[in-house]
């Protein structure tokens, strides 16, 4: 596959030996471990009031988005390999010669717990939608923010969570998912959960779940972000090239460098340049894994302004799966990217689109003139 960036290799991704491939989840673990750590420390009473409902499945590793990949081809995929299909998981299932290297016996009869948590403002009678956030790493402290359960008050928004290891990276079917919306539905008493329009959030490998999925449900989903993520070539999802994203690096992040920053700024340089793809991203100076407070107002932000313009004020879920407005690249503003050759705090110039004649692989697409200046901000 070209994308159109000289200097830029972006189909010999490098392979993945079983033993690098433990150290990398085991690396991952910590990081969890670490995140969860720290946020129950952190952790106050919440002030925004409302209910909270769980429920929990046992769910197979087999149901893991990776586990499909891997068995597939037993390294890391290419980016066209990332979107899932029927014909992808049967192939996945049917043969596993590459999995078996992979897993211990162990691994290949394990079924573990997957906790969901839906949270709805307290007087919200009719939910307009549902912001999804994938547990892992800082997943968990998204979903119980007091800043976004404000917004979700004034929007009327559910709030919903899953953790568990066989889900927060990443999940096939997706019906895993839609099965305990619609089970949580029921136990909120708000049927209209199953048709509203979502938002999707995963930190590090939860994009494996909020950057793949708006690719196989891009009629259901409003915007999504990826928090400095783990392998950048999950957001590669050309069919998700009409729904708004994000994708937020760490300028100090050491994922931002495997194999290269070059490489994975060039991954969002040829969703924008061959797909038009409605996709921005970010890059914050000095900042390392964690997103800190200025980041969490950038994400609130593009909630909002992704909400308003997609999501159409009479909507009405109750009566059916709700129709998202669809928006024209040219409506939208441009922003040069940030450069890694620079580094650091950089000066990026926005414009209408209509003004930019340069190469579209070096642009974030940005929703309006008031979220572009917000995203010009954080990075200055």
């Amino acid at each position: 596959m070209k994308l159109g960036i000289k200097s830029m290799k972006l189909n010999a991704p490098p392979q993945l030996t079983h033993r690098l491939f433990k150290a990398r989840l085991l690396a991952v673990a910590s990081l969890t471990l670490w995140f969860a750590t720290a946020e129950s420390r952190a952790e106050k009473p919440a002030s925004v009031p409302g209910q909270e409902f769980t429920a929990e499945i046992q769910v197979s590793w087999m149901n893991s988005a990776w586990s499909v990949f891997f068995a597939n081809k037993g390294k890391q995929p290419a980016l066209d390999d990332w979107w899932l299909t029927e014909a992808k998981w049967e192939t996945a299932l049917k043969s596993r010669e590459a999995l078996e290297k992979l897993m211990t016996k162990k691994d290949k009869s394990e079924t573990l717990p997957v906790t969901f948590k839906l949270w709805v403002p307290e007087g919200v009678k009719c939910i307009k939608g549902l912001v999804v956030a994938s547990g892992h790493g800082t997943g968990a402290t998204f979903y119980k923010s007091d800043d976004l359960r404000k917004i979700a008050a004034e929007l009327h928004l559910g709030l919903l969570t899953f953790i568990g290891q066989n889900m927060q990276r990443g999940f096939w079917p997706t019906s895993l998912f839609y099965d305990q919306v619609k089970g949580l539905s029921q136990a909120s008493s708000h049927p209209e959960l199953e048709n509203v329009p979502l938002f999707l959030y995963g930190h590090s490998n939860g994009t494996g779940f909020s950057g793949i999925f708006p690719g196989l449900h891009p009629d259901r989903v409003w915007g999504w972000i990826s928090m400095r993520p783990g392998a950048v070539r999950q957001v590669y999802q050309p069919k998700a090239a009409t729904v708004p994203g994000m994708v937020m690096f760490g300028e100090k992040d050491h994922f931002f460098y495997e194999p290269s920053c070059q490489q994975n700024i060039g991954i969002i340089g040829g969703l924008r340049k061959e797909h038009s793809s409605m996709v921005h991203m970010v890059v914050q100076p000095g900042q390392g894994h964690s997103p800190d407070e200025k980041a969490w107002e950038l994400v609130h932000a593009f909630i909002k302004e992704s909400f308003a313009a997609r999501v159409p004020a009479d909507s009405d879920p109750l009566k059916g799966p709700v129709k998202l407005t669809s928006l024209k690249l040219e409506d939208g503003y441009l922003g040069q990217n940030w450069g890694p050759a620079k580094g650091g705090k950089q000066e990026l110039p926005v414009m209408p689109y209509s003004e930019f004649k340069g190469d579209m692989a070096t642009t974030s697409w940005l929703i309006n003139a008031a979220y572009a200046k917000a995203w010009q901000e954080l990075q200055r």
